[in-house]
């Protein structure tokens, strides 16, 4: 398992015996040096975007956190979880550190005082007073960059959308949300796999509306990321291909132009944007009448 600073200067790695090793790629010959034997197989392993924190899971239900302003210090060890540390997350801010386990529970911790009572997230209370509990075993975890939701899959099925921004956690149903997961970089859209061959986008605005399935790949997906500048989502599948969807209108737009070679004509105009006003969507071509009613 492989993780990279978001600054470019460490590379960390983790070994299935529980060995972590940290390599600064801004030296002079280059070297890895092992920061810890964890004793137990690594699952999970991110740096903060601040590049300062490292963080890995383990199978022994530890978290094991790495403060590289001094990486020879002996790491922070977190515990709590009561099955294996599946996912790490930290904030945009860098200010917190989310963890997924088996035991189908997230816990929140400050980073600030990593050692401090974290918020655990899993078992929600309900307006009846009952509970309810997310779905077994955590799969995948990440923050929107406000910090205010918290996405978190499962290892069965669906996810959920916490919205930290309460005293008390609310949290929304993700039908069919599987891992991968990552937000766009405005925290508005938050793209997921699904159980199908498809990436879910989900409007972050407007959690009542289904959504929008990107479909193509023949195969379950298994990697997805957004360009900083949010404007395309690259998706990997097990079909050994990886897609690049342009998500901006302005961009669709071009490739539609340059695919089609002229503007639609009336008729598809009516069939595709009913009730929309005809229009040159395409500049550099003529607005022209439908084919059916030419001679």
């Amino acid at each position: 398992m492989l993780a990279l600073s978001h600054d470019g200067r460490w590379l960390g790695a983790a070994s299935a015996d529980g060995k972590v090793w940290l390599a600064d790629l801004s030296a002079t010959g280059i070297s890895s040096n092992l920061l810890t034997d964890t004793q137990a197989s690594i699952h999970a392993l991110a740096f903060s975007p601040n590049s300062r924190w490292l963080a890995a899971g383990t199978r022994d239900k530890k978290v094991w956190l790495w403060d590289l302003a001094n990486p020879v210090l002996a790491p922070v060890v977190l515990t709590g979880h009561e099955g294996r540390v599946s996912a790490v997350a930290f904030s945009a801010n860098s200010a917190q550190l989310a963890t997924g386990s088996w035991d189908s529970k997230i816990r929140v911790w400050s980073l600030v005082e990593p050692l401090g009572s974290p918020n655990v997230l899993g078992a929600t209370l309900l307006e009846d007073g009952g509970t309810v509990t997310v779905a077994f075993g955590i799969g995948a975890l990440a923050f929107s960059s406000d910090g205010r939701w918290l996405a978190s899959t499962s290892l069965t099925a669906d996810g959920r959308l916490f919205d930290l921004g309460k005293v008390n956690p609310k949290w929304y149903w993700l039908n069919n949300a599987f891992a991968p997961l990552a937000f766009a970089p405005d925290g508005q859209w938050l793209a997921t796999g699904s159980d199908g061959n498809a990436a879910l986008m989900w409007d972050v605005m407007d959690l009542a509306a289904l959504p929008i399935e990107m479909q193509g790949h023949t195969a379950r997906i298994r990697a997805l990321a957004f360009s900083p500048d949010g404007r395309w989502l690259a998706t990997g599948s097990d079909d050994t291909t990886a897609r690049l969807w342009p998500l901006n209108v302005t961009d669709l737009i071009e490739i539609a132009c340059r695919t089609t070679g002229r503007n639609l004509t009336r008729d598809e105009w009516n069939r595709y944007l009913r009730g929309v006003a005809y229009r040159s969507t395409c500049s550099q071509w003529l607005a022209y009448q439908s084919l059916a009613s030419q001679p």
